[in-house]
């Protein structure tokens, strides 16, 4: 809403409004990029949900892959994840580095949807409430810092324990899988912990 009435509009921002909990399933498509689908079950009671495309300016939306989409209430109770899809209609060899992002106000940034996945040009993912959500591309590799090792080392112990920590500020690291770590060629099994971000490994004797 803008109070300045004799200025034109930025641009034109669909809704739609739909009550959804009655039928067995609800989908609620405001274009041809994004829908939502919600099923009786989902939900502890029937309700109303609106859907807002949301037109951006070209520096507000220069990283984004679409415009955001509003899904209100921004919080609401529900029994299990809404379903979201986001269809990418220009092709890019980078859209499998694409995810689902949901805004976090009190952190100020967006935050990658943990379920998202690509397939066949669509993205999708699960949400348990309302909020603000967009395509984004993960770009950007994860920093590792706080190695426990330097090169040219001399190390006495023939079991050395490595450890360092990991950041990825986007899509995130999953779990142990997450990671490829070898030494003489040689696959060593690691130990991440989510929390701290830190993962450590025990080198086998003979490696170094």
């Amino acid at each position: 809403l803008d109070t300045n009435l004799n200025s034109p509009p930025a641009g034109i921002e669909l809704c739609r409004v739909r009550a959804v909990g009655f039928a067995d399933a609800d989908t609620i498509a405001i274009d041809s990029i994004f829908q939502m689908v919600i099923e009786r079950g989902d939900l502890f009671e029937p309700r109303f949900v609106e859907i807002q495309s949301v037109a951006l300016t070209a520096p507000a939306k220069r990283k984004l892959i679409t415009e955001p989409y509003n899904i209100l209430p921004q919080e609401f109770p529900a029994k299990d994840n809404l379903s979201l899809r986001m269809r990418l209609v220009v092709p890019n060899d980078r859209n499998h580095q694409a995810g689902i992002c949901r805004y976090d106000f009190d952190k100020k940034r967006w935050v990658w949807r943990g379920d998202s996945r690509f397939d066949n040009g669509v993205l999708t993912a699960g949400t348990p409430s309302g909020g603000s959500f967009v395509a984004l591309r993960d770009l950007d590799p994860p920093t590792i810092s706080k190695l426990s090792i330097t090169a040219r080392r001399v190390i006495a112990d023939s079991r050395p324990t490595i450890s360092f920590t990991v950041v990825d500020t986007l899509s995130g690291i999953a779990d142990d899988r997450s990671f490829d770590i070898r030494l003489d060629r040689k696959w060593m099994i690691p130990e991440y912990d989510p929390e701290s971000g830190a993962s450590m490994e025990t080198a086998p004797a003979g490696t170094l």
